[in-house]
Order: structure tokens, then sequence, then C-alpha cells
């Protein structure tokens, strides 16, 4: 009877210490899962924004919400694009495919009006995974959104690259030696040129988002960052649906002129 008692305790202990151990486990293996997605995801919204890809209309899948701040001086604007939904035979919502999702996402970070007024442009997207285990990827708008899905929340800027920060470009100064000058006469064309023809696209994504009713979501404090640059042109079309211009960008190799 003795033996049998030290043998369940031993067994008891054991048990004990594996249901302990069982729970960061599987914490560990949920965040190796979301940090694979968001790998993956992440260089797929890269390459989709510097490429400028269109015909990716499986987005409209994953893709539950746009919001763009536009800031001037002190005014601050917000618009909201919805994943778009059929309800009752009706549609409603503005993202119809992923033409429009990639033009609202290559939006400039930084833009210049007829006014000379510059507008900073937030870009957020939340977007539900692309990759990953079917159940990470559940919409069902159809039926009733289900909350077993991964979302995150994702930031996109399009920033003209500044070959020239930190830099001294000032040939305004009338002692400038005729060597300095010309130096910065040409760094400032080569400046020019570079803004104009060179990018830096940057994709940030926070997660996990908890969607709460009547709320703001909720964003966890794990983040990660997504860097390319992109030598080619902006070129923007007008959307009439969804009232506002779509940006894409368009790649181009460039070589030395003889």
């Amino acid at each position: 009877m003795i033996e049998i008692a030290i043998a369940i305790a031993v067994v008891a202990f054991a048990l004990v210490a594996i249901i302990g151990v069982m729970p960061t486990g599987l914490r560990v293996q949920q965040e190796n899962r979301e940090d694979t997605i968001v790998n993956q995801d992440g260089s797929v919204w890269l390459q989709a924004i510097r490429s400028g890809a269109l015909g990716m209309n499986y987005l409209t899948n994953h893709v539950e919400l746009i919001e763009v701040r536009n800031q001037v001086r002190n005014l601050s604007t917000t618009n909201l694009y919805t994943a778009v939904t059929y309800e009752r035979g009706e549609v409603k919502g503005d993202l119809r495919d992923g033409r429009d999702i990639v033009g609202i996402l290559s939006t400039p970070r930084y833009q210049l009006d007829r006014k000379d007024q510059w507008t900073t442009n937030l870009i957020r997207a939340y977007v539900r995974a692309i990759s990953g285990a079917a159940s990470d990827q559940l919409v069902a708008r159809n039926q009733g959104r289900s909350e077993f899905g991964f979302l995150y929340r994702m930031t996109v800027e399009v920033v003209p690259h500044n070959p020239v920060a930190g830099m001294d470009t000032n040939i305004a100064d009338p002692n400038l030696p005729a060597e300095v000058r010309t130096n910065r006469v040409n760094l400032l064309a080569r400046a020019n040129s570079l803004q104009a023809n060179l990018f830096d696209v940057r994709v940030a994504i926070d997660w996990p988002v908890t969607l709460v009713p009547n709320q703001p979501p909720r964003i966890g404090n794990n983040r990660r960052e997504f860097r390319t640059m992109v030598s080619g042109t902006m070129t923007s079309t007008n959307s009439v649906p969804l009232r506002r211009p779509l940006y894409f960008l368009q790649p181009t190799q460039f070589a030395p002129a003889p």
C-alpha cells in the first residue's frame, strides 16, 4: 500500500507540473504562428505596393477597413473605406476590387496642393490573415463575422527618397568658391531626380487586433516593420465610385547617361 501511495503521489506531481507548463507551450505556439503569418503577409503587401499590383481581387476577402486621415496644418479629416458586403440583394461598402485597395494604400505620405499647403496622410488598414490556416482567414460577412480569425492593423507610408538629408545644399551664398557651388548645384540636380524617381516604402504591422462592439479596436503590443525602396514613378487615376484618386507605383529601370 505504501508503494502504491508513493507511485500515485509521483504521478500526481508530474501531472501538476505538465499542466502548469501547458499554457506557456500553447502561448509560444500561438506567438510563433502569428509571427509566421505576419512575415508572409508583410512580404505580400510590400510586393503588391512596390509593383503597383492590379488584379489581386482576393484582397477584398481580407481587408475589413481602410482608414485615411488627412491633416493640413491643424485641421484633420478622416475617411473610412469598408469591404463590400451583400445584404438582401443590396451592395454595401467601398472596396470593390484589389485595384481600389492597392490604390488607396499607395497614397503618398506627404502631398503639396495647389495652394502650396502640405497634406500629411495617414493610411491604416485592418486586415485578416492572408496566409496561414483557414481558421485564421475566416470572414463570413454574410453570416456575421467570425472572431476566430487573426486580425492585424497595417500602416503604409510611401515617401519620396531624401538623398541630401544632413547635407548643406545652400547655393545662395555669394561667397561660395566656384568648385563648392558647382558641387552643390550637381547635388541638388541629383536630389531632384532621385526624389521624383525613388520612393521609400514602409509597411508596419501591429497585432493582434481585438474588435469590440461600439468601441475603437484594441491594438496589441506586437509590431513588425517591412521596408524597401522603389525606383520608378508615381501615377494616379481618379476613382468615381470612391470619389478620390488612386495611386500606383510604376517600377522603372534607370541607366547612366552615356
